[in-house]
């Protein structure tokens, strides 16, 4: 007959040689061994088969005798097991098992790098210690909700072992198993994609106001009422709620307050001198300015009150100036201001 490494690998031919040996020596049953041969037509099977000494009716040993059988469709189902464990196991995204109780009966590497904690931590908890917005309480209803609707997306947040809080998005998975329900869920960190829509939603705004601002300003004939509105978008864009405009006629040597909203309509000084307070050091050097603690600011105004506004932001309002003039080249200035805390 033929040798078996015609149909085996060394490594097989080598486990098949050692196997039958040590069965021949201790004279001892070996089963459930298994190896796997390469089929004349290259395909690759998996053999499993009991192997026990055969002996004639006087005891003596006379060869090998024993049962296999074709196990190949159960070893790729392994594989596949193994490969799929692995897989979930290594993945990128967090995921988590629990079961209809908020315990967690898995989770994989990436949810536990995630929250900082070591997995027989995790499995020792429930959904509602790392979920603020999953609470004992709300619990029971999310679960109806998981059961009836099987597999859907939410928004929610993970909190970590340091306490940290980030928004995640959850692929939420409903599954019975062996009379048992389950959630097999799915956690992605979204900060970053919340941040870009926050900054998006912050564009909208500000194109929104711009649009706004724009369509005011061309029905608006009264002057007061333009400089008005221009300090009230121009905080709507900051989140000012406060602001100011000083102007100054052309070879003017002061400042007058034009628009004062909030404290500035009732306790800024009515003119302002070059180079004083923040709207005259704007309006003498032509260029913008922030001071993070007006009060503590060695040029504020001495005009102006303490514990009113904490910081504040100055930028020049430009014009052409003719050659003939002197002086600062700022036609005044546009402040806005942050409440005193």
């Amino acid at each position: 007959g033929m040798n078996n490494r015609a149909y085996m690998d060394k490594a097989f031919s080598e486990k098949v040689y050692e196997t039958f040996n040590e069965v021949y020596r201790t004279g001892k049953p070996v089963k459930a061994f298994d190896w796997k041969i390469i089929r004349k037509d290259g395909t690759e099977r998996w053999i499993e088969a009991s192997v026990s000494l055969r002996k004639d009716t006087n005891g003596q040993t006379v060869g090998f005798q024993g049962i296999s059988r074709d196990v190949t469709e159960r070893k790729q189902a392994e594989y596949a097991l193994r490969f799929t464990q692995f897989a979930v196991d290594h993945a990128e995204v967090a995921a988590f098992w629990m079961d209809s109780d908020a315990r967690f009966i898995y989770v994989n590497e990436a949810a536990c790098a995630a929250l900082g904690y070591a997995p027989e931590e995790l499995l020792s908890m429930t959904v509602h210690d790392i979920d603020p917005d999953f609470s004992s309480e709300v619990w029971p209803a999310h679960w109806n909700e998981v059961r009836q609707r099987g597999s859907f997306i939410i928004e929610s947040r993970h909190r970590a072992k340091d306490g940290r809080i980030y928004p995640v998005e959850i692929s939420i998975n409903y599954m019975e198993f062996e009379g048992k329900e389950f959630s097999c869920a799915f956690a992605r960190n979204i900060t970053e994609r919340k941040r870009a829509q926050e900054e998006l939603h912050r564009q909208n705004e500000y194109l929104s106001a711009l649009h706004d601002t724009t369509l005011g300003l061309i029905s608006r004939l009264d002057l007061d009422e333009l400089l008005a509105a221009l300090v009230t978008r121009a905080g709507q864009l900051l989140g000012a709620r406060h602001g100011f405009i000083y102007l100054a006629e052309p070879g003017a040597n002061k400042l007058e307050l034009k628009v004062g909203i909030g404290p500035f309509g009732r306790k800024s000084p009515e003119y302002m001198e070059p180079d004083e307070g923040l709207a005259g050091r704007v309006w003498q050097t032509g260029k913008p300015l922030v001071i993070k603690d007006y009060d503590s600011w060695t040029g504020r105004s001495p005009s102006f009150e303490y514990n009113v506004i904490s910081s504040t932001v100055g930028v020049p309002l430009t014009r052409t100036r003719r050659t003939s003039e002197s002086g600062p080249q700022a036609a005044g200035m546009i402040g806005l201001a942050y409440d005193a805390t």
